[in-house]
């Protein structure tokens, strides 16, 4: 990742967290979430962004049960 998008989507204060969407399902199954493309929220200046990853190595699908 570029360091100067780096540096804006984690600030050194803190002020950011990072949600990811996870799917899950009424038939017993695997719970997966979207670590491809993960909603980054920057609390100061309350601004929010996706970021997509490196396709080749997350996954849309993680399992994370």
């Amino acid at each position: 990742m570029d360091p100067d998008v780096y540096a804006e989507l984690a600030p050194e204060d803190g002020s950011s967290t990072a949600f990811t969407v996870a799917e899950l399902s009424r038939d017993p199954g695997p719970v997966t979430a979207n670590m491809k493309a993960p909603v980054i929220q920057n609390h100061v200046p309350r601004s929010d962004i996706e970021v997509v990853f490196d396709p080749d190595r997350y996954s849309t699908e993680y399992r994370v049960d």
